[in-house]
């Protein structure tokens, strides 16, 4: 990608990406590099990734925390391209009087899900997807989170126009 960034995918019968699903840390890597400094081709050599991948993630048993933004903006759903920031996150904890605590599961609500049976809508490349932004995702590492995830197709913000050309939170919370 454009800003050195790159991003690998599982291999199945079926599309990885296309409903539920949770990313190891083999998924993205940036400048080559996977997170642990890892060597993004040596380590999927052979069509399975030697380090990072899926069957390394351990069992998780944890708090589950869920942030409504939809409803902190008093909407059933966030607008398409709509950033969630870190400040959305921090006010919408504040007002359902819950603290997000290190080893946390963190789900981020926007809506989206209405938009299911409408592909071209939910994928968002042309009118954008609502998601995190880069603050979003310094504030959830900053707590020192477990896991994290949203109900759109990508844990970013997709802005209108630009598809999947970048993926910055992916990079801050994967690599």
């Amino acid at each position: 990608r454009a800003d050195g960034g790159s991003a690998s995918n599982e291999m199945m019968l079926l599309g990885g990406h296309t409903g539920t699903h949770i990313d190891a840390l083999c998924h993205v890597s940036h400048q080559g590099r996977l997170f642990g400094g890892h060597d993004a081709a040596a380590a999927q050599v052979g069509g399975r990734f030697k380090v990072h991948g899926v069957e390394t993630i351990p069992l998780m048993f944890c708090r589950g925390v869920v942030l409504d933004i939809a409803g902190l903006h008093g909407v059933p759903v966030l607008e398409p391209g709509t950033p969630i920031t870190a400040g959305d996150l921090e006010r919408a904890a504040d007002r359902q009087g819950v603290e997000v605590k290190a080893g946390d599961a963190v789900l981020i609500r926007c809506g989206w899900p209405v938009h299911w049976k409408d592909p071209e809508t939910f994928v968002g490349h042309h009118h954008g997807v609502p998601g995190p932004d880069e603050s979003a995702a310094a504030w959830l590492a900053d707590r020192r989170i477990r896991l994290t995830g949203a109900e759109t197709i990508a844990y970013e913000c997709i802005y209108p126009g630009r598809g999947h050309a970048l993926l910055p939170v992916h990079r801050m919370l994967l690599v």
